[in-house]
């Protein structure tokens, strides 16, 4: 009686899968960790001095590359098609919004109180990311832009207040239609990435923004133009957590990683 031995390529695809997966807990469990210290407020007595002060500004940020990309990677693709799926997706929107009012309109602590921005796009951008008929190019385009008309005009209305407070989800929900549906369609259409020179350039653009928008908030600007770099600053958070989100996704769908059978 003889037993068939693993071949070379069975064990490389069993390695890749391996290293797959612990690529996925390494981050996941990373930013769990990450997200701990921010909100227990030890981050800065482990990297002491502005880095860490700064490290921790960016929750909102980490927020949107953890609880999105879970979604994407394990829910999204279990309930597409099946009948419970826009039940599921419709629960899990309103969880978030529920979240949201809560953390917005409680005394909780700060450090949770502030994720409330994140929730709120988090509400919109589910049921948005589940569609597995993908909207086009000029679709997810208008879809920002019509973003970006309503963040105009509640700025010259009476609820001013309502996009200043929630400039980093407000911002995220403007990003996620260009990331998902234009420049780094991959993600959600696996079968149809956009080309890698796209990619890059924005992912690049993710890092030169929120950098631009600093220097040019330190340049103390008057006026309309003022005011607008000054809103343009507040929302890093959201370039922090999309650039994440992509960066991770481009590793877990690398060619390495994921070798044809």
């Amino acid at each position: 009686m003889t037993t068939k031995s693993a071949t070379a390529p069975d064990i490389d695809l069993a390695s890749r899968r391996r290293w797959k997966r612990a690529v996925a807990l390494v981050y996941y469990l990373g930013l769990c960790l990450l997200l701990g210290l921010i909100i227990s407020k030890t981050l800065t007595d482990i990297i002491p001095g502005t880095v860490g002060k700064h490290i921790g500004y960016d929750s909102e940020g980490y927020v949107l590359a953890l609880i999105l990309p879970l979604w994407i990677e394990f829910v999204r693709p279990r309930i597409a098609g099946r009948s419970s799926e826009w039940i599921v997706t419709g629960a899990g929107a309103l969880v978030m919004f529920g979240l949201f009012l809560w953390f917005y309109n409680s005394n909780i602590l700060s450090t949770v109180k502030t994720l409330n921005e994140t929730l709120f796009a988090l509400a919109f951008l589910i049921p948005y990311v589940q569609f597995i008929r993908r909207p086009s190019k000029y679709v997810a385009g208008g879809c920002a832009l019509a973003v970006f008309i309503l963040l105009l005009i509640f700025d010259h209305t009476s609820l001013v207040r309502f996009p200043t407070n929630l400039a980093e989800g407000v911002v995220m929900m403007i990003l996620a239609p260009i990331a998902f549906d234009i420049t780094d369609r991959g993600i959600l259409t696996p079968d149809r990435p956009s080309p890698l020179r796209v990619r890059q350039a924005w992912w690049a653009l993710l890092v030169i923004l929120p950098l631009l928008f600093i220097a040019l908030h330190h340049a103390h600007f008057g006026g309309t133009l003022g005011d607008a770099v000054r809103y343009a600053v507040r929302p890093q958070e959201a370039f922090v957590g999309m650039f994440g989100l992509e960066i991770y996704f481009a590793i877990r769908m690398s060619r390495w990683l994921n070798p044809r059978s």
